[in-house]
């Protein structure tokens, strides 16, 4: 990846116009392989750009503020279809093994969330068996599945009862338990809940179980389990 990020930045700081048609490809692939040989060419694709410039790793939070910037910058353009940035980001989730380029990728994606079609949402759901089987242990997998959870709850009501199935089955997998990003998954659990797509005793005790250990200190998990106890009006509950 070395001699081909400094090969394109080549090419683009002598034919930037010229080469512009390429820029969403070129842009994905910065992104991806900054750390890797690359960091040239993504300084080159945030300057000509306007967008603020990082040094060194960058968090999925930073990644996130940044993939926004190119996004407004990229539609202020009116010549670029920010869903060419959104097929590129697919085609890297749906066929690449490495789960830290997959997991760049679905950031990316799950910022632009196009293009969009049913496909995508059962392809999902085999990319995440495939790394799930594939990347335990992997140090990327915590931020992939908290991707993952974020995408089914935007797309939640194309079928609730798939997207149910999908993010409860890590409630009770001891990985995702004690990395605490179990927590993330409160609202959408909160709204199948209330949809009445969940009313099972077990799976609500399930949803509550990774909060419990900050139950008394946490107020954000309190006002949680009063929410559920709200909606269920279940003695068992309330007892907690």
């Amino acid at each position: 990846q070395q001699w081909l990020g400094m090969l394109l930045s080549n090419a683009f700081t002598r034919n930037w116009l010229n080469l512009s048609p390429l820029l969403l490809k070129v842009l994905h692939f910065s992104f991806l392989f900054r750390m890797k040989g690359s960091k040239k060419l993504f300084y080159l694709m945030s300057r000509n750009l306007n967008v603020e410039c990082f040094d060194g790793p960058i968090s999925p939070e930073i990644l996130k503020n940044i993939v926004d910037q190119f996004i407004s910058k990229i539609n202020e353009k009116k010549i670029y279809s920010i869903e060419e940035w959104g097929n590129e980001a697919l085609k890297w989730i749906f066929g690449c093994s490495s789960l830290d380029l997959v997991t760049t990728s679905l950031i990316i994606y799950n910022r632009i969330m196009k293009p969009y079609d049913s496909d995508v949402f059962y392809l999902m759901i085999r990319c995440a068996s495939y790394h799930l089987t594939n990347s335990i242990g992997s140090p990327y997998l915590n931020d992939f599945v908290s991707e993952c959870f974020y995408f089914f709850s935007v797309h939640y009501n194309e079928n609730k009862e798939v997207s149910v199935k999908f993010v409860s089955a890590f409630l009770n997998c001891g990985v995702f338990f004690e990395s605490g990003i179990l927590a993330e998954t409160s609202e959408f659990f909160l709204t199948a809940i209330r949809d009445k797509v969940i009313n099972d005793r077990q799976l609500i005790v399930s949803i509550i179980q990774p909060r419990m250990t900050v139950l008394e200190t946490d107020d954000s998990s309190q006002i949680f389990l009063n929410e559920i106890i709200d909606l269920l009006h279940q003695d068992e509950l309330e007892m907690i």
